[in-house]
């Protein structure tokens, strides 16, 4: 078992070893020796390991959403247009992106009925309005077949970089598991060709939308835009919306930091479940780790 004490600077009496004193002051200063100042892969493999310590798992209930937090998040529910929008994360999967509506062209109508307000399973999770922390495949997915379109969104601020926001939210990820006592920090993959790789060209987008699209994209589409009267034309519309996103919209470098890939995002719905709710990132039901966000407090000196 890792131990809370192979984190930090060891004592000098092995009787005192991985001892947690009483004095919070104490414990927000062994909190920040844990975590601070440390890029973001190595934050997350520190919450993972501490995740194996019953001891270390006291430090993160208290300092994600308990008495050691010193600020909260301010939240609210807002519509933001998804070409404003700025992903955190490196890695945009094609298939994730456009396959689902040209397999099922009946939710490309949800892309254009509900323009103003668009949502696919549960709103984004966002930051300062601007930053996808969770949701980049549904937010891509609508840039794609709307550029137009708004996303609703869970939209939360505090005085942190978006760097630190991810961190954060990880924390308060990693805290629920604490609590719950069910396993790790969730991770997700990117399988198809990421849009952001230069390799994946407008050429190749267009093969793709081609070879994926089903009988009835075409008359989906021509109801919102009736120039699209055939796969080539609605072809080159898909390809030109991601091919603005991928040059409008790309993930940018914070403070010294590149953007993340996709296995070291939140998982904001995998946070924890309540056992008569399905899982979820709504921040008013029980067991999502965002409820620590806007309801709880972090620890701002350990970002």
């Amino acid at each position: 078992m890792i131990r809370l004490y192979d984190f930090i600077v060891e004592s000098k009496d092995d009787e005192d070893k991985g001892k947690l004193t009483s004095s919070n002051k104490e414990r927000l200063e062994l909190l920040q020796k844990i975590l601070k100042n440390k890029k973001y892969s190595e934050y997350i493999d520190t919450l993972n390991k501490m995740l194996d310590d019953p001891k270390a798992k006291i430090l993160l209930k208290d300092g994600f959403g308990g008495e050691l937090g010193n600020m909260q998040f301010t939240f609210k529910k807002r519509n933001i247009s998804v070409r404003k929008l700025r992903p955190t994360q490196s890695e945009i999967d094609i298939t994730k992106s456009v396959d689902f509506p040209l397999e099922h062209p009946e939710n490309i109508d949800n892309f254009y009925k509900n323009a103003d307000a668009c949502e696919i399973i549960m709103p984004l999770i966002t930051f300062r309005g601007n930053y996808i922390i969770d949701g980049h495949h549904r937010w891509s997915q609508v840039f794609a077949f709307n550029p137009d379109a708004k996303m609703v969104c869970f939209d939360y601020d505090a005085d942190i970089s978006p760097i630190q926001m991810l961190k954060a939210t990880q924390g308060a990820i990693a805290a629920v598991k604490a609590e719950n006592g069910d396993g790790k920090i969730p991770v997700n993959t990117v399988d198809g060709e990421n849009v952001f790789d230069d390799k994946l060209d407008s050429d190749a987008i267009k093969e793709h939308i081609k070879k994926t699209a089903v009988d009835g994209v075409v008359d989906t589409f021509k109801k919102y835009k009736k120039e699209l009267t055939d796969i080539d034309k609605v072809s080159d519309f898909v390809t030109d919306n991601l091919m603005s996103l991928k040059s409008n919209n790309y993930p940018e470098t914070i403070k010294g930091e590149s953007a993340p890939n996709r296995g070291l995002m939140p998982q904001t719905d995998k946070g924890g479940t309540d056992s008569n709710d399905k899982k979820t990132s709504l921040p008013s039901k029980h067991g999502s780790a965002l409820n620590k966000l806007k309801d709880g407090k972090f620890v701002q000196s350990i970002l």
